[in-house]
């Protein structure tokens, strides 16, 4: 009889072989699988596997168990002999939590090929007590792959577990019916000699309380266990710091041209800025008109000029080589630079464009040529990759791989092709420690297995033009739009594509737009026209909140896009605070690796949507961060449990919370189980420090920032705070609020702080709104006007109509808009608007700055309407002005309200009142 237990009670069977680690025993016999320990729990089990081949098929009951060919603590291969094949099946436990399982074959036909069509490596498998399973699929891939299946236990004991299985490529399925489990892939490959086919990795997980709203079909936890599982795979091992990388090309480095003395001086500032801002790894991709022209590109975007660091159009060409030829003495110089600067360089590449020397191996049409599921253009690229990588000088870091790597239609190739770009990848791993791999173009639809090599998945998901994700979140600031939909998309690789944080990245400002607002895209593939353009683009004011959003889903990985430096005035003006504020989180991050690297979605919060607040924990041990962000422009608010659904196992215990950013304060201390309820300022995020501490514990001051016994806080906000008696941070202020506070020792005062009011989003008072009509009351203030005028004095930028600047509305952060705040702006939508009765312009914001579109587009891109009240500050009084929109019989679904932008948070130590 089948029978579950809980340790310490075992089975005392004597099995004809044994592996074990950590946690995990595993009993075998001839047929395979007997008895499963994973912790506390033990099962009895039985499997068999079949493959498929071009000859037939072949199943376990078709062969004779010979032995056991190796054996030692935590590995143990199977040999079977079958009429026309050997076939190991090789049982390994990993990282003292996992167990795998892998399929090899060899003929007994002399130097025979063998073609392979697939195998289920568990067929008929039998673990007690599991009925039926959850499967995760793609979501991404438009065949309906799958990444893991889920089984859960059908006893009281065994109530909270489930086990887990994956095919460690993106082809597998995952399977029960009355036989039992079917864990299998299907895909075609050749062989001669002997075949290694992919592993399946099974694991434990448990269930859990919560399940997060995107995925009902499993439990947080269970995602958690298989995320986490599959960095104990990860060719280059778990990160001991994070990588942070710059993209080039969202700085439209392209347009750069290295064979001119303007163009050197130019990248070196890309190359000084990474440096003063921490940024290690650049993905370098600037033309060299002296290797290459834009002119003879062949790609299907006209980049080719770009690759390999200039050289691609001839290694394409077949006109250099980078095995015999030497790399040009300028290449050399450019490497050195960047190495002399401190940063690793990437080069740009397309693995599959149509290499003229592999000619034979073209399938399909297009830029995609090269058939890579071959030998010899496998090996022939990877030869190429190793030359031309240990050529390249000091300062070559690694790849960054576009274009795709899958060529053709023909899917019985795509199998063959992706396990010989995985192939590929790995070899250039182990031959390189340390180097970094940028995977773009549909890499992210292939799921966790293919992101075995370095080092992440594509940031968004697709591509980073402003017009390609559009505007789902509006705002004026093109870096929180992005940073919204970064968070968006890694939700989705986090909770559905199950991908561990490894392999997950932050996107920390935008993609500069590549055409001109005069309709130009200037040296782009066979564009006659050729400058800079748009090289002002760095939004000062929404980088923070991008920055904050990357740390908080993709630490490992924090890529930049455009930074301050191709422009010389966003380059020299650059404030040391902002430097200061990049590398302290920079720092943060490192610091914090290893709490990082738990980081999951809060599962009780919904999706990233206006209205809502978006939320993630990252714990050790109980201790660890939550970062919570808000979308919208209005305050928010969001009540959570003190418990799983913060990361938090244990049950009983108190906790710190302290705020570190924006403000640094304590909130307070809670229990397990206690609800907590946060306010999100609109448009900003919070991140909180959570820590273990004993019930006894004493505060000096929550709720507000307070430092060698003086309180600050925000100008012009009121605050709950909790002072301890023994404090004099109040001492001779008269204050009058004082009432009993929750905690010991401790009285509440309501502390209203000095000043005007300045934060980063202030809502305008709505008199009325009807169908026709939107009525709404602002204040300009002296406050506001002081802080637009020290930043022009601190960020002395140059702002000219005559550079676009002003189209940007996320540049001249001098202005002073108006926001006519909507969840979803309609470009076609006609508004009027009226400043205290005089008609005043309303200024439709993109995020493609000026850039002449389809009808389309525009709509796509569109952020809202603003009114600049630039010109009309300087005549303000600080009294309410009346501000009338006239929406032309539309109505007002959507409408949120009126906010000042451009102004950020200060904060003071004079009170007011208390």
């Amino acid at each position: 009889m089948l029978r579950s237990v809980l340790l310490p009670l075992l089975a005392t069977q004597t099995y004809a072989a044994s592996i074990a680690g950590g946690n995990v025993k595993v009993d075998l016999g001839e047929n395979g699988l007997e008895f499963l320990v994973f912790g506390s729990v033990a099962l009895e089990a039985s499997d068999s596997w079949q493959v498929d081949t071009k000859r037939g098929t072949v199943t376990q009951e078709d062969c004779t168990f010979k032995g056991y060919d190796i054996e030692t603590a935590t590995m143990c291969a199977l040999r079977y002999e079958c009429p026309d094949e050997i076939v190991w099946a090789t049982y390994e436990v990993v990282s003292g939590a996992y167990l795998t399982k892998g399929l090899s074959l060899e003929s007994t036909h002399f130097y025979e090929n063998m073609t392979i069509n697939g195998a289920s490596t568990f067929r008929n498998l039998k673990i007690e007590n599991t009925s039926g399973i959850e499967v995760q699929g793609n979501i991404f891939h438009g065949d309906g792959l799958q990444i893991a299946g889920f089984s859960r236990f059908s006893t009281p004991a065994l109530k909270q577990k489930s086990l887990f299985f994956s095919v460690m490529n993106p082809f597998g399925r995952h399977m029960f019916n009355s036989s039992g489990l079917q864990i299998m892939y299907s895909g075609q490959t050749n062989h001669t000699g002997r075949a290694d086919l992919d592993r399946v990795v099974m694991g434990i997980a448990d269930l859990g309380k919560y399940k997060h709203p995107a995925n009902q079909n499993l439990y947080a936890s269970e995602v958690f266990a298989f995320r986490k599982s599959v960095t104990s795979f990860l060719y280059d091992g778990a990160r001991k710091e994070p990588l942070i990388l710059n993209t080039g090309w969202d700085e439209n480095d392209y347009q750069i041209d290295l064979a001119t003395e303007a163009g050197i001086a130019e990248y070196q500032r890309i190359l000084s800025r990474c440096a003063q801002m921490g940024i290690s790894h650049l993905i370098a991709g600037p033309q060299n008109s002296a290797h290459s022209s834009r002119f003879n590109t062949t790609d299907g975007w006209g980049w080719e000029t770009v690759l390999w660091f200039s050289m691609g159009e001839k290694i394409r060409e077949g006109k250099w080589n980078p095995s015999s030829d030497p790399m040009p003495s300028d290449v050399l110089s450019f490497s050195k630079n960047a190495s002399t600067s401190g940063v690793k360089i990437l080069a740009y590449v397309y693995p599959i464009i149509c290499f003229e020397p592999l000619k034979e191996y073209f399938v399909g049409s297009g830029g995609n040529c090269v058939d890579l599921s071959k030998d010899y253009p496998k090996d022939w690229v990877l030869n190429a990759l190793v030359e031309f990588y240990q050529k390249a000088g000091p300062g070559m870091g690694g790849f960054a791989w576009d274009h795709g790597a899958l060529a053709g239609n023909d899917k019985n190739l795509q199998y063959a092709q992706w396990r010989n770009w995985l192939w590929i990848r790995q070899e250039l791993t182990v031959k390189f420690p340390g180097i970094q791999m940028d995977n773009r173009q549909l890499a992210h639809i292939w799921g966790p297995w293919h992101l075995l090599p370095p080092s992440y998945a594509e940031p968004l998901a697709g591509d980073e033009n402003p017009e390609t994700y559009g505007v789902p979140f509006p705002s004026l600031h093109t870096d929180i739009v992005t940073a919204n939909v970064n968070r968006r998309v890694n939700l989705g690789y986090m909770n559905e594509m199950l991908i561990p944080s490894d392999r997950m990245c932050g996107f920390t400002g935008h993609q500069t737009e590549r055409t001109s607002d005069s309709g130009v895209p200037a040296c782009f593939g066979g564009e006659k026209q050729c400058y800079d353009m748009n090289i002002r683009d760095f939004d000062i004011l929404g980088y923070r909140y991008s920055l904050i959003s990357t740390i908080a889903t993709g630490a490992m990985n924090i890529v930049w896009a455009m930074i301050p430096a191709r422009d010389i005035a966003e380059f020299k003006f650059f404030p040391q605070e902002d430097l200061d504020f990049v590398n302290k989180w920079h720092g943060f991050a490192k610091a914090n690796i290893n709490t990082l690297r738990n980081t999951q979605s809060i599962p009780q919060i919904s999706a990233v949507q206006i209205g809502s607040i978006d939320g993630y924990h990252a714990m050790l041990n109980d201790e660890g961060f939550v970062f919570l962000f808000n979308p919208s422009m209005e305050d928010g608010k969001v009540t959570l449990p003190l418990d799983e659904c913060l990361g938090i196992a244990a049950t009983t215990g108190s906790w710190n919370f302290n705020e570190i950013y924006p403000l640094q304060r304590t909130i307070g201390t809670y229990k397990a189980g206690a609800n907590i309820t946060f306010t999100v300022t609109g448009r900003e995020a919070l991140v909180i420090r959570v820590s273990k501490t004993t019930s006894n514990h004493r505060h000096t001051v929550i709720g507000a920032p307070h430092c060698d016994g003086t309180i600050s806080g925000p100008k012009g906000q009121t605050l709950k705070v909790e002072v301890a008696a023994s404090s004099s941070a109040l001492s001779g202020k008269n204050c009058t609020t004082g009432r009993e506070s929750t905690y010991d020792g401790m009285t509440t005062y309501d502390i209203t702080f000095g000043g005007d009011r300045l934060a980063t989003s202030m809502p305008a008072v709505i008199r009325s709104k009807t169908s026709a009509w939107i009525n709404m009351t602002a204040t300009i203030t002296s406050g506001m006007k002081q802080q637009l005028d020290i930043r022009s004095d601190t960020y002395p930028i140059p702002w000219s109509p005559d550079t676009n600047d002003y189209n940007a509305s996320w540049l001249v952060p001098t202005r002073l808009p108006f926001y006519v705040f909507y969840s979803n702006p309609q470009w076609n939508t006609q508004m009027t608007a009226y400043v205290n009765g005089a008609k005043t312009e309303l200024v439709k914001a993109r995020s493609s700055r000026g850039t002449p579109l389809p009808e389309r587009t525009l709509q796509q891109t569109f952020m809202g309407w603003y009114i600049d009240f630039t010109t009309i500050m300087g005549e303000a009084k600080s009294l309410p002005m009346k501000l009338d929109i006239d929406i032309n019989t539309n109505d007002t679904k959507g409408f949120i309200g009126g906010f000042w932008e451009n102004i950020v948070l200060e904060t003071t130590t004079e009170i007011s009142s208390c």
